[in-house]
């Protein structure tokens, strides 16, 4: 099965925002704090979701595409 190719910076996006949305969806509370100068970030049990969420994306990711530009694909 040939692979479709897609950039690196779209790969990176796709995979966090479906990471993402997972951890929000998932969360019985807010998955966000907020620091001193208002910065906001994720819980660190958030966090460890999103990274795990990240991982399995992209696994996910890998069966269906192929990460990178044509111009960094090799020639078929």
């Amino acid at each position: 099965m040939s692979k479709i190719t897609i950039p690196t910076q779209t790969w990176i996006q796709l995979y966090a925002d479906l990471a993402n949305w997972h951890v929000e969806e998932s969360a019985i509370d807010s998955p966000w704090r907020e620091d001193e100068d208002g910065n906001e970030s994720y819980t660190e049990e958030a966090q460890d979701k999103f990274n795990h969420a990240s991982g399995c994306v992209e696994e996910i990711l890998e069966r269906f595409f192929e990460k990178g530009a044509w111009s960094e694909r090799e020639e078929i």
